[in-house]
């Protein structure tokens, strides 16, 4: 099973993105509210992927997450983030 992070626990539950997401995936909520390195290193060890609104995503962030495959970026519009500021390589066969 897949463990997804919602870290800024935007909603009071997650039931909306667990019907999208389906039954495999094991949805987790944060208590960040200004940036990513506000999580505890235990759940960040936890997160296959990571879906996002408002948090920037540095590379210095993201290295706290050993496991991420996916980074889920929730807006419509443009991208306030340089993916070039938050490339990541990693394998995904791991």
């Amino acid at each position: 099973m897949l463990t997804v992070l919602e870290p800024e626990s935007l909603y009071p539950d997650t039931l909306l993105e667990q019907r999208v997401m389906g039954s495999t995936i094991r949805i987790l909520q944060g208590q960040a509210k200004k940036a990513l390195m506000e999580l505890p290193d235990e759940l960040c060890a936890q997160a296959d992927g990571l879906t996002t609104l408002r948090l920037a995503m540095p590379k210095e962030a993201l290295a706290r997450f050993p496991k991420l495959k996916v980074v889920i970026r929730m807006s419509v519009g443009y991208g306030r983030q340089q993916l070039s500021d938050t490339a990541v390589t990693r394998s995904l066969a791991a």
